[in-house]
């Protein structure tokens, strides 16, 4: 099983460690979210082809921070 953080991992080039891990941290909190939400989908009898895939995902997470202030 290969780890779904590497697929869409966040690069950032900073020499402060402590960035690095709050983006580390923001990609688990995104890959959490959206291993519950495929697990809800298929309680719920969503279609697959209906579903967002994991780059879908993190796209509309960026997105909706973004338009909410969260990003700079």
């Amino acid at each position: 099983m290969y780890f779904l953080i590497q697929l869409y991992r966040i690069f950032i080039r900073s020499r402060k460690w402590t960035l690095r891990v709050i983006f580390h941290y923001v990609s688990v909190a995104v890959n959490n979210s959206w291993l519950e939400y495929q697990r809800d989908a298929v309680s719920r009898q969503v279609l697959r082809k209906k579903r967002f895939d994991l780059f879908r995902w993190t796209f509309e997470t960026a997105e909706a921070l973004c338009k909410a202030g969260m990003c700079v």
